[in-house]
């Protein structure tokens, strides 16, 4: 006999935030109507959360590369680059 193994996904939206943006949108909603508009916009909703904390994975790991490469090259480019990362950083916050 084969076993599967199910995998649930745990959203970063949870049902509650995403309900209150659809009472936000059609204040005027049913309970009913409210489920089915978070059920049909969870999937988007999950999907660009994803494409941003694969972004950011991106990010980071070409920094880090990138930081690397000029410390063994030029120290003084390092920490310009660094400084330059910071301030990404701290427009992206």
């Amino acid at each position: 006999m084969m076993m599967t193994t199910s995998i649930s996904s745990v959203s970063a939206v949870s049902d509650l935030v995403l309900d209150d943006l659809v009472g936000e949108v059609f204040p005027a909603a049913l309970d009913d109507e409210v489920e089915s508009l978070r059920e049909s916009a969870r999937p988007s909703v999950d999907g660009v959360i994803l494409a941003l904390w694969q972004s950011q994975a991106a990010f980071h790991l070409a920094a880090k590369t990138e930081t690397t490469r000029l410390w063994n090259t030029d120290p003084r480019a390092s920490a310009v680059f660094q400084r330059f990362l910071r301030n990404v950083e701290a427009a992206l916050d």
